[in-house]
């Protein structure tokens, strides 16, 4: 009769060896997907927060803009576009100040907001630039609706290439309401 020895026989470790090999690839799998995943998510809330900022700021100016001061980039259509159309670009100033009886007596220079490439670009006519949001492909103005056309809906879609090379759209809305005198 023979004697059992203690330890492993080679198709044991075998075995033992393949099941953990299963087990690390499996977590591993898992770990590279999810921070593929992180990786995605925060280019696209990048691209959003950059462009939520920019739109923010467009709306506090805007608040302040009378129907009547609206037109489209280049000053020649008033407000509101024509509905099948919209614009891409928009032209606005708002009072300054305004005199004992609520009438401006002081104005602010033309501001203008428009697509420049990929970038939503604020101009205002004493030549001051400023950039918005960058990863903008588009951006339209358009009436929001109202029967005084005081509300402008604002529409625009970033895009980012996430780090894995995936390009990530992301659209965004706002609807102002401007002043209607």
């Amino acid at each position: 009769m023979t004697t059992r020895r203690a330890g492993f026989t080679l198709p044991e470790v075998i075995v033992a060896g393949a099941i953990l090999a299963i087990v690390l690839g499996i977590i591993l799998a898992a770990v590279t997907a999810a921070h593929r995943m992180v990786a995605v998510s925060q280019a696209q809330a990048s691209a959003t927060q950059e462009a939520r900022r920019g739109l923010d700021e467009m709306a506090r100016e805007l608040m302040r803009v009378p129907v009547a001061e609206i037109t489209d980039e280049t000053g020649a259509d008033a407000w509101p576009p024509d509905p099948a159309e919209g614009w891409t670009g928009i032209r606005f100033r708002y009072p300054e100040s305004v005199d004992a009886g609520g009438a401006p007596d002081s104005w602010s220079p033309y501001v203008t907001y428009q697509l420049d490439d990929t970038q939503l670009v604020r101009t205002d006519e004493d030549g001051g630039s400023r950039v918005m949001a960058n990863g903008v492909t588009s951006v339209t103005f358009e009436d929001g609706g109202s029967a005084s056309a005081e509300i402008v809906l604002v529409a625009l879609t970033t895009e980012r290439t996430s780090p894995d090379g995936q390009v990530l759209q992301q659209p965004l809305q706002m609807r102002i309401r401007v002043r209607n005198q």
